[in-house]
């Protein structure tokens, strides 16, 4: 299905509820409707916090869902992927220390006690 302009409004409204509601407001996040091989996907720097995310123009829809509901899920899945960032970055790294991790650790958790009611 080809996505159109509002489509593509309706998944950065919802990206950016996720984004506040995950406490990632210390990314830099830019957004953009293209035709890439998946429904969407997330590409990031890690030491830069910057992130873009990306919506496929040509988006298939699943399961007999609505655009609106396969963009949500794609919002969330996406946003979910920068909520472990910090963590994934440092996983990649090759030589990270323990303190690293254990800091990229706890905030994560201190954003998941804000989210967690």
């Amino acid at each position: 299905m080809k996505v159109n302009k509002k489509d593509f409004a309706y998944f950065i409204k919802r990206c950016k509820y996720w984004l506040a509601l995950f406490q990632l407001d210390n990314w830099e996040v830019d957004f953009y409707c293209k035709d890439i091989e998946s429904s969407a996907k997330l590409n990031r720097n890690y030491m830069g916090c910057r992130a873009s995310i990306y919506l496929n123009e040509n988006m298939e829809i699943e399961n007999g869902r609505t655009i609106k509901q396969s963009i949500d899920i794609n919002a969330k899945h996406e946003c979910t992927h920068l909520l472990v960032s910090n963590l994934a970055g440092l996983a990649h790294i090759r030589y990270v220390q323990s303190d690293e991790i254990d800091k990229t650790e706890e905030e994560l958790i201190v954003k998941l006690q804000g989210i967690i009611k």
